[in-house]
């Protein structure tokens, strides 16, 4: 394929975590663009021979690929534009406000089939793929998810018509994973801290999953502890794997004793290398989240917040 040309939208921390890994992995940066313009200069200036321009005069006739890492509330048109022009894409995740927000670049997809991958770069560890080959041939019983940490610090992050509110944009990695790793959820009780306990209800949330081929699951996310505390936990009828920290480490295999091999890349460079590897080979099977797939984490998560926000009603919620 040549030299991969790419643009990047959003020059916040997963633009300039993007644009680092693509030239490291050799790629050609040619042009920035962001709400605010003037992070869009910085950035770009950190990268010889690329250049800036605003979201309405986008030149995408020869890129290979666009990444967009905008807040999820100004998702919708550059995507839109990309598939139009038959535009390969990488979304950050969430992939939208909303499964209804998104809806359209689905149908869009369908239409126009490009490459394309959602940033759950969870997926890409190898303890997670470990973990799924180890699961595929056994019988879970559960999965317990814990997510605690702090508010993420950026003006966007709290406003809900931008994030979509701080489970939809951080707690949707643990809801992510239990679709990797057990399978599709077929129902959903939810409830949120009181207002006592908490500066914002959707700032504490446990969730009760009910799986669609049999096995139980919690969630509990939390966003107003000193430092982060992420666990994963799944039971099966012959051992337990345990996933701890940002990176998800493997500590615990009682099912057959092996652990992963210690990662060789940074989880970003390797998320976006194998982005180019499909690039590179026109192969959609080499992403392990694409916008598909996130589209169904994204209804998982819309029917969460939808359950906890019936305030206290217990009544099941089909996925």
């Amino acid at each position: 394929m040549g030299m991969i040309k790419a643009g990047i939208v959003g020059c916040g921390r997963m633009g300039m975590e993007r644009a680092a890994a693509l030239e490291k992995l050799g790629a050609r940066l040619a042009w920035f663009c962001d709400p605010d313009p003037g992070r869009a200069e910085a950035l770009a200036k950190q990268f010889s021979g690329s250049w800036t321009l605003r979201s309405e005069d986008l030149d995408l006739g020869s890129l290979d690929a666009v990444f967009v890492c905008v807040p999820p509330g100004h998702r919708g048109l550059i995507e839109s534009q990309c598939l139009a022009r038959s535009i390969p894409l990488f979304v950050e995740k969430p992939i939208g406000l909303s499964a209804e927000h998104a809806a359209p670049l689905l149908e869009q997809l369908e239409r126009h089939r490009v490459i394309n991958a959602v940033g759950y770069m969870n997926r890409y560890r190898n303890s997670v793929r470990l973990a799924r080959e180890v699961l595929s041939s056994r019988k879970v019983l559960g999965i317990t998810c814990v997510w605690v940490g702090r508010k993420y610090r950026v003006a966007w992050w709290g406003v809900e018509n931008l994030s979509g509110g701080p489970f939809n944009e951080q707690g949707t990695h643990v809801v992510d994973l239990c679709r990797c790793l057990v399978g599709e959820v077929g129902a959903i009780k939810s409830v949120a801290a009181r207002p006592e306990n908490s500066s914002d209800p959707e700032h504490g949330v446990a969730v009760a999953l009910q799986f669609s081929n049999g096995p139980l699951g919690t969630v509990f996310y939390n966003c107003e502890a000193k430092e982060k505390d992420i666990r994963l936990d799944v039971f099966c009828d012959d051992g337990t794997l345990t996933l701890e920290g940002w990176d998800f480490t493997m500590t615990k295999n009682s099912i057959d004793g092996n652990l992963p091999k210690p990662e060789s890349q940074e989880i970003f460079l390797k998320e976006t290398q194998a982005f180019l590897h499909a690039l590179g080979s026109n192969d959609q099977s080499l992403i392990e989240c694409d916008f598909a797939e996130a589209y169904r984490t994204q209804r998982v998560v819309d029917r969460i917040r939808e359950s906890f926000a019936d305030h206290g009603d217990s009544r099941a919620i089909e996925v």
